[in-house]
This record gives C-alpha cells, structure tokens and sequence, in this order.
C-alpha cells in the first residue's frame, strides 16, 4: 500500500524578481565588481547568493563611495536615484541570472522594497514547512510493481520507413586476377596496348547512347534541421596577488655555507676544467676583433673589388682530355698516387644511369684505368686494363705499387704498377713534345702507353654478384679473423680490405695465400730461369671473401642497395704503424701465410662500427663482428640505425681528417653531418635544394670546410663556422662534377683540387683563395660536432 501525503507537500516556489506584482520599472540594474562587493560587504557567495538574495545597504556608505571614486564607482549610474530616495537602507537584490543584464539590481521604491522583503519571509515559512513534509515523506515506504508491456497497433508508419529505406538491387561484379607460379617474385613490366590492333587481345568497349534502355532517378524529400546550441558564461576571477608567477622579483641568494659546499664539489670543478679551453678561445677573440670598428671604411672599391673577384676563383693549372680511350665515357672513380704527387689514376666507364648499372652487372666489357701525369697532358702514362668496367679503385696505403678496385660485375682486381713507377719519376721532355705535336696535328700516336693487366682478379662465384661501389683497405696497425674479430698486425702491412656492393653484402678479403701457394725453392729456381711470376698470382680466380656481412633494408625485407662505407681509422695508431713499418719495396704477399688464430693477440679497443650509404638515402650504421643466432650460427650483427636522411642515392661518405668520428655525407639534393657514437640521428642536415649533389670532399687544411661538386657544374664552398650557406661558389664546367680529390702535399705550398666531369680532368689551384696551413684556431671550435 502506498502512504498517503499531506496536502500542501507540493510548495511552489516563485523568484523574486518575476513577482508580478511588482512593476519592473522600479528596479535599476547595477554591476558590481569583487572590490565593491568587499567595501559594502555584499560579497557573492558569502554576504548574498541565490537562495538568500537580499541585501539592505546604508545610503551614507554609498554616497561615501562614489565621493571617493566619483566617476568609477560602480554607483555612479544610480547617483540621482540614491541620493533622491527617502529612506536611510536601500534594497539591493543579487540577480543570479541576469535577467535584467547585471549581476545585482536596486529597488528605487519603499512599496518594492516592502513586498520584496515579506516575500522572503513567507518563502522561508513555506520552505520551513516543506522541509518538514519532505521529513514525513523520507519516513513512508513505497511498494514497486513492474510494469507490464502494452501492445502494439500498426498504424501505418513501418510502410514510410521501408520506401525511405535504399536497398542494393545490382549485383556486384567479382574480378579476379591471377598470374603463372613461375613468375612470382619476379618485376613487373606494364606497357601501352593499342585496342585497335588484333594482335593486342583487347577489345575496346566505346560509350554509345542505348534507346531501349531507361534510367529514372526516385525524388526523395530529406528533412534536415540544424539549430545552434546557445550557451552564455561569465567567470568573475578575484586577483588576489597582482603579480606575475613567471617574474622573480626578490633575488636567490646562497649562505657562505652553501656557496663553499658548491666551490668544492666535484662537479663544480669538473664543469669550470671542461669549459676553460672555450672560455679563454672567446676571450681570445673578443680581444682580438675590435666589435666597435668600422667595417664599411674596409671594403674595397670597385678597381679592389675586380681584382679580388679574379684571386677568388678558381685557377686551372692542367686538363688531362684523352679523345683516345676515354672518348664519350665517364670517370667514376679518381686518386692521386701516395708518393708520386704530381701523378692521378681514374677510372672510366661508359655514362649509364645507375639503374643500367645494375643491370648490366653480368655483362664483362673489358675497361681500363689512366694513369696521367702533369709532365704529359697529351696522353696517358700507364692503362690498366680490367675484365669489366671499373666503378672504384683505392692505392695501398703499405704499398704504393698495389692498387685494388671494384667491377661492374662484382669482382675485386688488384694490379701492380711496380715495373712503371721508375718510368713515372722521369722527366722525358722530348718524348712529350713529339707527343704533343702529334696530337695537335691529328697524326698516329708517336708511341703508345703501356699496357699492364690485371694481376688477381677475385672468383666470379663467390664474391659478388652485382656491381661493387665502393673498396675500402683496412689499416695496419690490425687485422680480422674470419668471424671479424680484431687482431694484433705484427708485419704492419696492409693485407685486408672491404667491399661493399648493390646486392646488400660487404665482403672482406684477404690477399694472403691460407696456404704456400708455391714452394719457395720453386720459385728461386723459375726466377733463375727468366721465368719471373707476378706478384699475387697465386690469387687470380681463387680469391674468396674471409666473411661476408648483409645489410637489411629498413623495410626488414630484402637487403638494400650499398653505394658507398666509410670504416672508423684512428690517425695516430696508423701514423705509429707506418713509422713502425719496415721499409719494403716489391713485397712477396706469398711468404705471409695466415697464422692461426690461437697465437693472436685480440684487440678489444678497435672500432667495429662501419657506417653505409644506400641508394634509397639511408645511412646505415652496423658492426662488422659476426653474432651467434639461437641455433649457434654465425650471422651478422643487427644494425644499430638504418635512417633515411636523403632524397636520392647516397654519393659520398667521408671522415674529417682533424676529428676521425665526424662524417660528411652527400646524397641527391642535401647533405648531412653525423657523430660516430650517436644513435639519435644526424647532427645537421641541409635544406634541400634545386640541384642535385654528385661529389663532396674535406679541405685538408681548414678544418671547418669542405667542398661538394654539383650536377651543373658549380663547386660550392662550405664553412661549419659561419652562416648556413655556402661561402663561395666556383663556376667549374657545364657537366656534373663527379669526383672530387684533394692532394695537400704537392711541394708543400700548393693545394690541388681535381675535379672529374664526362671524362676530362681539371687540375685547379685553391693557394689563393684557401691558405694551406692548418687553422689552428678553427680546430677546437670544430671538435664540439
């Protein structure tokens, strides 16, 4: 049973301010900020509030208000209402809805002011009373009973629903496409078919207009209606401390106790040691440079201005144009001889993308190397001929005669240039007149260059199997085992060197037989004879790789294509292995056998880490040391970061040669700088720009600069030190620059810069723009990187 209530539990309950008995013109609306409110103690929320909305105010603390403020009191508007009113307390009525657009209000008459004030007295007797109904009702029990289910009538609205509803009456066309299980992982090759021609197989379906054949569209009429949803809120904030929380206004001071606990802390100390050398460099140089100088009186006029213009540039000091052998080919690969400082060695190959490159890396077209010497510009020296086309080739650094380099179609060859280097340090000037003049007149050659083969050339089965780009000897002072563990080199020879290749693999090699390939006395007695065998013959096809490392793409999938590596080589060990060296000349490679591996010594300080460029712009970093997987197979390390920085293949990676953990890479339209030890990414990389990059190269003077070669021809000039644009620019050809080398050392004044472009040459001198000793100065500054 239900309980029954009292009448009258049900109070209505009506707001002041929509009393109708009240006329509206007697009230006066008023804002009142939170100071008002705190001088005439009407404060919201403590003084009035919505339920208690009330409020009586002495005229006097008003009128000695406005007196104080004048015109910006908040009563000013109501001046001659109040000071008209009779009466001594004047109503004010908090209007918590602003329903007459202010958060307070005035009552301007005695009989408003009477009603409003018995109103609040009989709401607060009726709300007494409804608190004690609702007592009462809190003490009766309610009894619940489900509610049972009423049935439904159809009136007809389920058939306007399902005409309003769209159903999918065409059936759905299936495709299905399948190709032979032969041709799976295979390329795809799409191409152009002609409809109209019957050999094609297709058959061109025209659009014409059917007359049989009707399309009406069904007229739906869609309601929409879209109403804003008005909502209005005000926040009154009450600043309390008028002071901003992100200025200190009161000075930080330490005790004596603490300043002496921080004057001897360790890391205190730690921190003014690391940064003294910086400190004193700044001093320096502001007591140097005078900042208050005038450095418009020190520009030079325009007669000064041409004649600088002219010591800037460029000055070309020899071409090498062979229209003989090089004739419509490109120079891929160019050094400078380590001893001979007026002879360079280049590799030519015929212009083909990179792409064709790799295509065609089965293909053997025999190529060759030039050997070219400042005495004679008019034809080549030496021609080493290769099996295939030569990508890149680099000089022993233990032995100046051998040089090693990488083919088209993945072989390493070695050549020995020992018989031709006494014929190179001679001055044959009349040999070179009567070539010259034959040259010029279009005559037959007066004498033809000598030729020398290849002496090893690797197995064609077990190296690589696409183009190799890059070749790289390791250093002395060490060598690897076959599981690429470091080990003590107590010859100090370089026996050992890396390749990297577009098939994702770098191999390392070992050009020492792992057995005596031919008995000593053997070979005594042939030599008696007159039968004299070259040197690393005993490599010629039977050369293998001592272990391979592959480079996964960042994909996780197949390997990735390799352009270039740059290996960590500490200067001063390799500066301490080449004093050590012993001075030998025609070394028989035959004699050093492969020790075991029981009686080396393991070096554990050697740098492991290679960092590898790619075609797609990726800079690789991974370690050469083979890993035991969880079946105890001996694999390649997992790199440490595979991050694509590059638009475009990757064309140059080389060390500074001040600070060896410092790479300079150079690929498609920007290059960047990365730190040997940072994983994070790289520490500066360029804007990208117009043109492309095809070369780059550091100055081996200053160390804040390097020079990258461009695909039209520019040679731009880069300072680390200044701003973020090149400092120069050099106008060098109307082709692309596609190498660049340095050599410092010739007569040790003069700074050489070769530069290589559709198989020409171009020996440039840099003495006049670049100083060639070494900026100290500039070194530290550099370090920081």
């Amino acid at each position: 049973m239900l309980a029954k209530h009292k009448k009258g539990s049900k109070v209505k309950r009506t707001s002041l301010a929509k009393d109708e008995n009240i006329a509206v013109a007697t009230f006066f609306p008023v804002f009142l900020t939170t100071k008002t409110q705190e001088l005439l103690h009407c404060c919201v929320g403590e003084d009035v509030s919505a339920e208690n909305p009330l409020k009586l105010l002495q005229k006097d603390d008003i009128i000695s208000d406005m007196k104080t403020r004048a015109g910006v009191s908040d009563f000013h508007p109501a001046k001659h209402i109040i000071l008209d009113y009779p009466e001594e307390e004047l109503l004010l009525v908090y209007d918590n809805n602003f329903q007459y657009g202010q958060n307070f209000f005035l009552v301007t008459t005695q009989e408003a002011k009477e009603k409003l004030l018995n109103s609040k007295k009989e709401v607060a007797g009726l709300e007494k009373q409804d608190i004690e109904v609702d007592d009462e009702e809190e003490l009766t029990h309610f009894e619940y009973h489900t509610p049972e289910p009423q049935p439904w009538f159809s009136l007809g609205s389920e058939m306007e629903i399902e005409e309003l509803t769209q159903i999918v009456s065409q059936q759905k066309l299936v495709v299905r496409a399948t190709r032979a299980m032969k041709f799976f992982g295979k390329p795809i090759s799409f191409s152009d078919l002609d409809p109209t021609d019957p050999r094609a197989g297709v058959v061109n379906c025209a659009p014409y207009e059917d007359a049989t054949h009707t399309l009406s569209r069904l007229q739906m009429d869609c309601a929409v209606q879209a109403s804003p949803v008005l909502n209005n809120n005000y926040s009154q904030t009450a600043w309390r401390y008028p002071r901003n929380a992100h200025t200190q206004y009161c000075p930080r001071m330490l005790t004596e106790t603490e300043r002496t606990t921080i004057q001897k802390s360790h890391e205190f100390i730690e921190f003014l040691t690391s940064r003294a050398r910086r400190m004193v460099l700044a001093l320096q140089q502001n007591y140097i440079v005078d900042v208050f100088s005038d450095e418009w009186v020190a520009l030079p006029g325009k007669e000064e201005l041409v004649e600088r213009r002219s010591d800037d540039q460029l000055k070309e000091i020899q071409s090498f144009i062979d229209p003989t052998f090089s004739k419509d080919e490109s120079i891929t690969c160019i050094h400078w001889h380590p001893t001979l400082h007026d002879v360079v060695v280049l590799s030519i190959m015929e212009p083909l993308p990179f792409d064709e490159h790799v295509k065609q890396t089965t293909q053997s077209v025999p190529s060759r190397l030039l050997v070219w010497q400042f005495s004679d510009p008019a034809q080549p020296k030496v021609l080493l001929e290769s099996v295939a086309g030569t990508y890149c080739f680099e000089f022993c650094p233990s032995d100046q005669n051998l040089i090693a380099g990488g083919c088209r179609n993945g072989q390493i060859v070695l050549w020995d240039i020992t018989s031709h280097t006494h014929r190179l340090m001679k001055q044959k000037t009349e040999k070179v007149k009567d070539s010259i003049a034959a040259t010029e007149t279009g005559l037959k050659e007066v004498c033809k260059p000598p030729s020398e083969k290849q002496c090893a050339a690797s197995s064609t089965e077990s190296g690589h199997h696409m183009s190799v780009t890059d070749v790289h000897w390791l250093p002395g002072y060490y060598k690897l085992s076959c599981f690429g563990v470091p080990l003590m080199n107590k010859t100090k020879l370089c026996l050992q060197l890396l390749s990297c290749s577009v098939d994702g693999t770098i191999l390392f090699w070992d050009i020492r037989p792992a057995k005596s390939a031919e008995p000593l006395e053997r070979r005594r007695l042939s030599e008696k004879g007159g039968v004299k065998t070259r040197r690393l013959k005993y490599l010629d096809l039977k050369c293998h790789p001592l272990f391979k490392v592959s480079v996964p793409s960042l994909s996780g999938g197949s390997d990735c294509s390799l352009t270039c590596l740059s290996l960590h080589i500490d200067t001063e060990k390799s500066s301490q292995a080449k004093e050590a060296r012993k001075v030998l000349d025609n070394v028989d490679y035959a004699d050093l056998q492969q020790p075991p591996l029981c009686n080396a010594k393991i070096l554990d300080d050697i740098v492991t880490n290679i960092f590898v460029g790619t075609k797609d712009g990726e800079v690789v970093s991974t370690s050469w040391r083979l890993q035991k997987d969880s079946g105890g197979k001996f694999t390649s390390s997992k790199p440490h970061f595979v991050i694509p920085t590059h638009h475009g293949s990757i064309v140059t990676m080389e060390r500074s040669p001040f600070c060896c953990d410092l790479l300079l890479c150079v690929g498609g339209d920007s290059f960047s700088l990365w730190k040997e030890g940072v994983q994070d990414g790289a520490l500066q990389v360029s804007r990208c720009e117009t043109h492309l990059y095809t070369s780059g190269c550091w100055s081996p003077s200053r160390p804040a600069i390097f020079f990258l070669g461009r695909s039209d021809g520019m040679l731009e000039v880069w300072d680390l030190l200044e701003e973020p644009t090149p400092i120069k620019f050099h106008n060098v050809t109307s082709s692309a620059v596609t190498n660049i080398r340095v050599q410092s050392e010739y007569s040790h004044v003069f700074l050489f810069s070769v530069l290589t472009f559709s198989a020409s040459t171009s020996i440039a001198d840099l003495h006049t723009s670049y100083p060639t000793q070494i900026m100290q100065n500039h070194l530290p500054s550099t370090q920081y990187y």
